[in-house]
């Protein structure tokens, strides 16, 4: 699959998701997080050009879009776990 491809997976299971829990468990994820952060930061370096997505090697858009099934496929309970606990531990 095409980076362009990717991309528009990444967007349709995510960002068209209107499902915030998904949205959430996605977004929070650890792998996720870090690569937004570089995505985040070299968007800013262009000058806000395109989108955060558009800064994405292949490999990124690949755990991007494997993370994206996976939690729109995940019980929300899964999510809802880690929060709570998350939580407790502080």
């Amino acid at each position: 699959m095409g980076s362009e491809e990717l991309k528009r997976k990444i967007i349709s299971i995510i960002e068209e998701n209107k499902d915030p829990i998904v949205k959430a468990a996605f977004y929070s994820d650890e792998k996720v997080s870090e690569i937004m952060r570089r995505l985040l930061s070299e968007w800013e370096k262009s000058g806000y050009k395109g989108s955060p997505i558009d800064y994405a090697t292949i490999d990124e858009l690949r755990v991007l879009a494997d993370k994206a099934e996976f939690y729109r496929d995940a019980p929300r309970e899964l999510y809802l776990r880690k929060l709570l606990r998350e939580s407790i531990e502080g």
